[in-house]
């Protein structure tokens, strides 16, 4: 097939040429091996997907979408648009064939989904189950849309995105609108408020908003029960089908209409659809929406214990919000100095997550080390911190007075809808106030090429003093906190001041120490050194810009004014701005990982036995077993029954469970089975309507439940691969999941046994990582040498020069990652699994040869996110030791995934190339979810997800950027350039820039303390301990929310699950709901096992004595303390032990 690039330079073009070629060779390696017929499809099942509308076809059609999508979008040059016109043609016959009208329509809306979520999602599929035709009571038709939970993978817009497609399919197919009585309306109202009881969400609609919306809406909000909960009221109502409660129904009206109510409004007026309606929804949501800037607290609910906050919404000495991208951030990932991470014990490491007050919710932390870093309080004074050498041990940090910056992208302000913000005076802000004075001044146009990061003191007061600059933020201090009374203070000190002068200039400032005066200090974060407190020095830095801002030269007084900043700016001569800004809250919200993935039991091969392996599901074991078995050493057990599907050989009639047959070298015939007669069928002989055995009418089954005795299976897939000594352990399944219990060649769990990985329910294997930005790379920081950056496709820097050393920045290519170190090392074990498969089990060449992770350098993955189906392909180009893997933020968006700290996913491409099965998965709603249907070989960015779309394009800010955030106004400002301007043009690859440069782009700890630490005691305790040194934190508050919200639910959730827990059998793993009645308390099933408790005294008490500890020690409020005696005494009593009493003889008569 033809795979169209998009517009690009003539390296990125050879680049994108390069992924073509090698995805073929991998495509032609696995299509050789599946023709061998060994395993369940003959076919490699992972299509090939050029484009958007190519994968949409592939999962949900129709025929011929693809051509008529692409001609289509010529004419409109609008996705949206072309994707309502797509719709319309499906609706009028126009595109496809369809048996009646639900089919059509049903057709039309999931195609139109799927364009609209990249062609990733299956949410069209599973998400919306069924699509019917439905009569009101006055007999007037309407369209009636049942949602379920895998709709919420769409994402907020795409989940309602269908109510649109139904107005307007309805309109152009003649149909009425939905018409609810009473009843329903009512039953949707109690629905919703068992909805929120059982699930948290973001929005919860009112009793009287969903009346509203159900009364308005023209179409059927509808779903299947997906919950176990049953409404009380309102049962066995007219046009709903199930009495339980309805997530995906609940979900669309909540955060769908509820959250997306104006863009809504936006796709139904351009198809001028009259949802007027929700005009007033909308007013209603937004009474009393002013232009302020206010502490925003919901990002504390659910904190949790081990996890620090780091500091309270909107306090000073949280993290200072500046404007900027640096090369690992945007798409909500934000960047924090190294040094703060290191000085907060650790526990923010690279890649951990944040939750954040503004202007996301989360966010995956990177670091930047030339923005500013904490500040710190020790008994010799107020210190800076701009290295990790620079921090003192931890006993001697009285206090972390402030956290550093935390550099936000104007692009995640864009996206998110939030408006710009004041932000603290910084360096890039100077520097544009001086190149707009240059303009009107010529005198400075010898400054313009200044460094603004480097200014140095005398240079920054002359441009003060003669050009009227603001001082330079180096020199700079936070004035806002101090009042008219302490300048005066300070000042008055500072007038009294020895002055030390080197070589003619000012280098030193000692004053008399006082207490007043060190307070002062400390408020506005001045640095000084304490001397034995007798005196406060102040460095040469810092000495002359105290002098010229308390306008001690001048000997001014202070002017009558209440304003810190005016009053400086007066007493200066010039102006002296806030440097502090806004500052954010945030706490740690899920760590950093990077993990082989692995299902309950760490299997190896999708292969059944039952429980005859043990609690291991050692299949050596297992094989072991039943070879006795068959032997008649043992007798049978029925709890060792296996379902499997079998096949019969046409020519020995041998019946395996391998589709081919090894011996006689022939495919195998599928097999049929019935339950009443236990006769076996030829699948072949049965058309696929028939379900029921010609001889007794009995249902037929595709699997046999029996002894199967796989024990000669196993030893002759040893002899085949000539093996030996097999591994000691091969993990195979307790049972399998599909419906039709086909297994996959055992002989795969023999050699990832080998090879010590692990296989996912598809059949692959796979790494969890989270994601992490990277948008420019040198090549000294992934240690390649300059002829191995060339080798992959580098020849060219940021500047178009050819490369000629390790310290050029270049461009990342779109689809090259740096995978972290531990994933790759298992990726180094799969590979050497891939070749033994290719050499042992298809007799074909090996591909990898790899013995080290840099072997994999080049080599393909495919990036995989969570309730998706297209993986895209990956280029490994380097590794690090962050536990994350970086790429360009046009790969993460391809997987509709940003970098908000969620959970991501990698296959090394081979192996799901030649090991993936939809065979090996259930067919039940949201089975495909995860799982690779189409792989997208080459990326267009106009087919990704639009988040980053809205990325700042260049390398430095206007300064229209921060006029506008004093003026706190909208995020869309046309000065700035983003992405979207320059698609579909050979820019959109080479385009971004940023506006910061970090040294290293994985500077910082690579694991956070929270994974380091095993003890949750230890983990709490060190986090107290941090947060009493956090100026930003509520020392007693964040106490309270982590006894509150974590310690206290687990221990009231434990005890109440010791009460209703089940008891297990200790051999077989049985499980029972209450105790069997048997004298000997043995196991009923097995005969052999003791029946043992499922949870014991130990889990349910394990935070009892920490949660004592902090609240008694730290002096918790009296409520906290009183729910812990409730709770203490509910717990006693449950494991209250009878006292023993000794008893004589007589007391017996």
């Amino acid at each position: 097939m033809e795979i169209q690039i998009s517009p690009c330079d003539n390296q990125t073009r050879k680049y994108f040429e390069g992924l073509i070629q090698k995805s073929e060779e991998l495509y032609k390696i696995a299509e050789s091996a599946r023709a061998k017929g060994f395993d369940l499809t003959n076919e490699v099942e992972i299509q090939r997907a050029s484009n958007l509308a190519d994968r949409t076809e592939k999962i949900t059609g129709p025929e011929g979408l693809t051509k008529r999508y692409f001609e289509i979008l010529a004419e409109t040059d609008d996705r949206t648009k072309t994707i309502f016109a797509i719709f319309k043609e499906i609706v009028e016959n126009k595109l496809g064939k369809y048996k009646n009208d639900e089919e059509k329509i049903s057709q039309a809306v999931k195609t139109a989904l799927m364009l609209l979520t990249e062609g990733v999602v299956v949410a069209p599929v599973d998400g919306l189950p069924e699509i019917k035709i439905s009569e009101n009571p006055d007999k007037t038709k309407y369209l009636n849309l049942f949602f379920a939970g895998p709709i919420r993978a769409a994402g907020g817009t795409a989940t309602v995105f269908p109510l649109i497609l139904g107005h307007y399919g309805s309109i152009l197919m003649n149909l009425g609108t939905y018409k609810p009585t009473e009843t329903e309306i009512e039953r949707y109202v109690e629905e919703n408020k068992i909805y929120h009881k059982i699930t948290s969400r973001q929005y919860k609609a009112s009793d009287d908003e969903i009346r509203y919306i159900i009364k308005n809406c023209p179409i059927c909000i509808n779903g299947e029960g997906t919950e176990d909960e049953e409404v009380e009221a309102f049962r066995n109502v007219r046009n709903v089908h199930t009495n339980k409660i309805r997530g995906g129904t609940m979900l669309v009206i909540n955060e769908g209409i509820g959250l997306k109510a104006a863009k809504l409004m936006q796709f139904a007026k351009s198809l001028n659809l009259d949802w007027s309606w929700l005009e007033k929804f909308i007013k209603v949501k937004s009474v009393g929406g002013k232009k302020e800037i206010t502490p925003i607290k919901k990002y504390l609910e659910g904190a949790a214990a081990g996890r620090p906050i780091f500091a309270y919404p909107s306090r000073f000495g949280g993290f200072r919000l500046r404007y900027g991208r640096t090369r690992t951030t945007g798409l909500m990932g934000t960047a924090i100095h190294p040094a703060t991470m290191y000085l907060l014990d650790e526990f923010p490491a690279m890649g951990a997550q944040l939750k954040l007050e503004r202007p996301g919710k989360a966010s995956t932390i990177s670091s930047c080390d030339s923005i500013e870093g904490p500040v710190i309080l020790t008994d010799e004074g107020v210190k800076y911190i701009t290295k990790k050498e620079d921090i003192p041990e931890s006993e001697k940090i009285k206090r972390i007075l402030f956290l550093g910056d935390i550099l936000v992208s104007y692009g995640d302000f864009r996206k998110s809808g939030h408006p710009l913000v004041p932000v603290g005076f910084c360096e890039e802000w100077w520097h544009k106030i001086l190149l707009q004075k240059a303009k009107e001044n010529t005198l400075l146009e010898q400054y313009t090429k200044i460094n603004p990061q480097n200014v140095d003191v005398y240079t920054a007061i002359k441009l003060s003093d003669e050009f009227s600059l603001p001082l330079h933020p180096k020199y700079l201090f936070y004035y806002n906190q101090l009042n008219k009374q302490a300048i005066e203070y300070i000042k008055k000190k500072i007038e009294d001041a020895e002055i030390n002068y080197c070589d003619g200039k000012i280098c030193g400032l000692i004053l008399n120490y006082d207490l007043e005066l060190e307070k002062y200090f400390t408020r506005a974060l001045i640095p000084c050194k304490i001397i034995e407190n007798t005196a406060i020095k102040i460095d040469e830095n810092c000495a002359y810009p105290l002098l010229k801002t308390f306008g001690t030269n001048s000997k001014m007084q202070i002017p009558e004014e209440e304003d810190p900043l005016k009053i400086l700016s007066y007493l200066a001569g010039f102006e002296i701005k806030d440097k502090g800004g806004i500052f954010v809250g945030a706490r740690l919200g899920r760590p950093e990982a990077a993990k082989p993935r692995k299902m309950d039991g760490s299997p190896q091969a999708l292969f059944p036995i039952s429980k005859l392996g043990g609690a291991t599901r050692n299949i050596n074991k297992a094989a072991s077993i039943r070879s006795q078995e068959s032997r008649g050493l043992t007798g049978e057990s029925k709890i060792t029954e296996i379902s499997i599907r079998l096949f019969r050989c046409p020519k020995c009639h041998e019946e395996i469970p391998y589709k081919y047959c090894f011996n006689c070298n022939i495919e195998t015939e599928y097999l049929l089975f019935c339950n009443i007669c236990k006769k076996t069928h030829l699948e072949k002989e049965y058309t696929n309507k028939e379900k029921v055995c010609r001889s007794c009418k009995g249902n037929l089954n595709y699997f046999k439940r029996g002894n199967f005795d796989f024990s000669k299976i196993y030893t002759e897939a040893l002899n085949r691969l000539k093996i030996y000594n097999p591994p000691d352990m091969v993990k195979g399944v307790e049972g399998l999941i599909s419906d039709t219990k086909e297994s996959e060649p055992v002989e795969k769990g023999i050699l990832r046994a080998k090879n010590n990985v692990y296989v996912f329910k598809d059949g692959t294997l796979r790494a969890d990582l989270l994601d992490a930005n990277l948008s420019h790379i040198r090549p000294k920081e992934l240690g390649l040498s300059v002829e191995k950056a060339k080798e992959l496709g580098y020849f060219f820097d940021i500047n178009g020069k050819e490369i000629e050393n390790d310290e050029q920045l270049f461009h990342l290519y779109p689809q090259d990652v740096i995978m972290n170190s531990t994933v790759a090392d298992y990726f180094v074990k799969g590979a050497n699994f891939v070749d033994d498969l290719l050499e042992l089990f298809y007799h074909l060449p090996k591909y990898y040869n790899a013995k080290t992770k840099e072997d994999l350098i080049g080599h393909f993955i495919l990036g995989l996110a969570p309730h998706t189906s297209a993986g895209v392909v990956g280029r490994i180009i380097g590794f690090t030791d962050a536990r994350v893997m970086f790429a360009h933020p046009y790969y993460n968006t391809a997987k509709r995934r940003n970098t908000d700290g969620d959970q991501d996913g990698a296959l090394l491409m081979l192996d799901a190339l030649l090991n993936f099965s939809l065979r090996y998965l259930p067919i039940r709603r949201g089975s495909k979810m995860d799982a690779p249907l189409v792989a997208t070989i080459v990326i267009n960015p106009t087919e990704i997800d639009d988040e980053s779309h809205e990325m700042e394009i260049g390398y430095d800010y206007p300064l229209e950027l921060y006029l506008a955030g004093e003026q706190i106004s909208d995020p869309n400002l046309k000065e700035i350039s983003i992405i979207k301007s320059v698609l579909n043009t050979e820019k959109q690859f080479t385009s971004l820039g940023f506006s910061l440069d970090t040294s290293l782009f994985d500077a910082g700890p690579k694991q956070s303390r929270y994974t380091k630490l095993t003890d949750m005691t230890e983990k709490i305790l060190l986090q107290c301990s941090l947060q009493e040194k956090i100026d930003a934190v509520d020392k007693k508050g964040a106490m309270e929310l982590v006894v509150g919200t974590h310690l206290f639910p687990d221990l009231i959730g434990n005890a109440r699950a010791y009460c209703r827990q089940q008891f297990r059998c200790s051999k077989c793993n049985t499980k029972f709901r209450r105790l069997p009645l048997y004298s000997n308390i043995k196991c009923p099933t097995c005969k052999q096992g003791n029946i043992i408790l499922t949870i014991s005294e130990g889990s349910v008490i394990k935070y009892l004595n920490i949660a004592k500890q902090l609240v008694y020690n730290k002096e918790l409020s009296e409520y906290t303390q009183q729910r812990l005696q409730i709770l203490e005494k509910e717990i006693e009593s449950t494991f209250a032990k009878e006292k023993s009493k000794q008893r004589g003889i007589g007391d017996f008569f």
